[in-house]
């Protein structure tokens, strides 16, 4: 193929990089399916990239703009490839009559309860150490066996089914009217002749609807654009993350007044010195992040700006890192926020635009808030949280590291902290249980004590809008071996509670759900889940996979639509940013969309034209995305 590009045989290369990124396809599928190690799953995708990238930048060349439409098909049938595969699987294990696939399935997800448990074990003795890695690496290797033999039960036509739909026609087809899709993907452009990969670039396809016309009176064929390096917009938004978490920081030491944090250590002393220098350092923040989002958005999308403004709605599909990125929040060239301009809907890949087998509609409602956490040993939790975030967990740690294995995780304490009730939560439940409609399905709104993962996790049939109120944690990796989607997790009843490790003890229910375990979950025809949770969008990011995370887990489980946060949210003004979203959505008037994502658009441009100073700072309303997908 290369030697193709090099003689200028554009044709034949081209139809020698279709036969090549079929048969890979399938290769890559199957060992997907028969490949235990999450790890290694990972790096194949990552090796096989090099095929992509190569396509991609012929796409580019202004000398072969042919191949634009065969690099769109592969950026929209590779992207979010693992995740698509995990999705069909598993909804092929849920509704399968085969016994043994159900037996397996079951299996499955003891395997994903059993090693879940043991991540979240207190400390062990120093004698105790080498047991326990041995136990976890058991329990990871059983959970392997165990997910390949199910894959390889249920693969038949799963590896390509939805993958090879997934053409830019069909997406296209499926945009509305006076709509477009920006699918953004890092790549590394390819040199032909030196056979050599350059550094990663940011690339964007851009996908108008079948419906409007260009001015020959056809149909625009997709268009591909270099947006230039990743590192010239990396550190802009690099410091919109470092100026948020200090503006949360300072969120923190003005919400005590008595000492300054332990997250203040990195920054100017002064600042946490008193309440009003404090305060002025805060609304500083502000200023700073809206000029940061401007250059941003400039080095990011400036060259498209002028033609992204002509679309009525922008779906926006971001990978790796820009998964974090609250696009709402971004300053244009004008001074606007971008939402104030156009309707932005996001989707974790553009394929996710074409419309699945249909499954019938789940009904009701199933809530879990205002949840009784437990009390933690040797820790006092505040009786109010003005924050759904947990404060500094350093001196916490410090404590259980000199307190012996009967303490809580430390790393998971380290990272989450002790989680104190959240008041504002209750507002959300008693708003739900009064308005919500149940359209012949069942309103359950479970609190205190009985909004436990075992009440989750037992719940059936599925409903149409699972809503969970409470914290959210993401704990950074500490073993390349460790499964990601344990890393991103919720809190539940008996979350503070310090779990035993004596043998035959009841662990059934620890009070902390990670996205591994949310895998097995049956959502189908769910068609919202609520994360009402600080930070409930992060997790692990991966290179064209996005985010490990709770997001990626309630989508497999079946879920349309997730409701995440990007950062800590402040209690109160949470909870009456998620009653105006359901206000909006179900209580809306005649004639106003009925989906959630137009709901969430309402609802922030409310708050952005909001009398009250507090509703209109983007630090209460920007951090929440909705993640569709059809």
């Amino acid at each position: 193929m290369t030697a193709l590009v090099n003689m200028d045989r554009l044709n034949p290369a081209l139809a020698q990089l279709r036969i090549i990124d079929g048969r890979l396809r399938t290769f890559v599928g199957r060992q997907l399916d028969t490949t235990g190690s999450e790890l290694v799953r990972r790096q194949w995708l990552a090796t096989e990239s090099r095929l992509q990238d190569a396509v991609f930048t012929l796409a580019l060349a202004r000398s072969y703009s042919d191949a634009q439409p065969l690099a769109a098909d592969i950026l929209l049938r590779w992207k979010r490839l693992a995740g698509e595969q995990e999705a069909v699987l598993a909804r092929l294990a849920r509704t399968s009559g085969d016994p043994q696939i159900r037996d397996l399935a079951r299996q499955v997800q003891q395997a994903r309860s059993d090693y879940s448990r043991l991540v979240t074990l207190p400390d062990a003795k120093p004698e105790q150490l080498s047991a326990r890695k041995q136990a976890r690496d058991q329990s990871l290797a059983e959970l392997d066996r165990l997910e390949v033999a199910l894959r390889t039960r249920i693969r038949t036509f799963a590896n390509q089914a939805a993958s090879e739909a997934a053409t830019w026609q069909a997406v296209r087809q499926a945009l509305p009217r006076n709509a477009a899709l920006l699918d953004l993907r890092a790549f590394k452009s390819f040199n032909f002749k030196s056979r050599q990969f350059d550094e990663d670039h940011w690339l964007a396809l851009v996908l108008e609807a079948s419906a409007d016309l260009g001015s020959d009176g056809k149909a625009k064929a997709p268009r591909l654009v270099d947006l230039g390096p990743v590192a010239a917009s990396a550190s802009d938004r690099e410091n919109m993350a470092r100026l948020t978490d200090e503006d949360l920081c300072l969120a923190r030491y003005l919400a005590k007044r008595t000492e300054r944090p332990a997250c203040a250590e990195g920054y100017d002393a002064a600042n946490f010195a008193a309440p009003a220098q404090a305060q002025a350092r805060s609304e500083a923040i502000g200023a700073e992040i809206d000029a940061a989002s401007a250059r941003f958005y400039a080095a990011l999308l400036g060259p498209l700006d002028r033609e992204l403004a002509g679309f009525d709605t922008l779906y926006i599909a971001p990978d790796g890192a820009l998964d974090l990125v609250p696009f709402a929040r971004l300053k244009l060239p004008d001074g606007r926020y971008w939402i104030e301009r156009q309707t932005l809907r996001q989707v974790r890949s553009g394929r996710d635009l074409i419309a699945r087998e249909p499954v019938p509609a789940a009904r009701g409602l199933f809530a879990l808030g205002a949840v009784d956490y437990g009390s933690a040993r040797s820790v006092q939790s505040p009786k109010k949280a003005k924050s759904r975030s947990q404060p500094s967990g350093a001196a916490l740690a410090r404590t259980v590291a000199n307190t012996g294995p009967n303490q809580p995780n430390p790393r998971l304490r380290a990272a989450c902290s002790v989680f104190p009730p959240v008041p504002g939560t209750a507002v959300e439940m008693n708003y739900l249980k009064t308005h919500f409609d149940p359209d012949g399905g069942e309103v359950l709104v479970l609190q205190g004590r009985d909004a436990s993962k075992s009440r989750l996790k037992s719940h059936s049939p599925p409903p149409r809008v699972l809503h969970l109120a409470t914290h959210g944690c993401f704990i950074p990796r500490a073993d390349p071996a460790e499964r990601p989607m344990t890393l991103s997790l919720l809190a539940l009843a008996g979350a503070n509670r310090v779990p035993t490790a004596k043998a035959g003890a009841d662990q059934s229910d620890n009070g902390i759900l990670n996205a591994l375990e949310v895998l097995d979950l049956d959502l189908t025809g769910t068609e919202l889940v609520t994360l009402s949770a600080c930070d409930t969008g992060k997790g692990e990011v991966d290179r064209s996979e996005g985010v490990y995370g709770l997001v990626r887990a309630f989508q497999i489980a079946g879920a349309a639509n997730v409701l995440m946060t990007l950062r800590p949210l402040n209690d109160d003004l949470a909870a009456e940013f998620v009653t105006d979203f359901y206000r909006n959505w179900l209580d809306r008037k005649p004639g106003l969309p009925a989906d959630p994502a137009s709901a969430l658009r309402r609802t922030q441009l409310d708050w952005i034209g909001s009398e009250r100073p507090e509703k209109r700072d983007p630090r209460h309303w920007a951090p929440y995305v909705l993640v569709e997908r059809r």
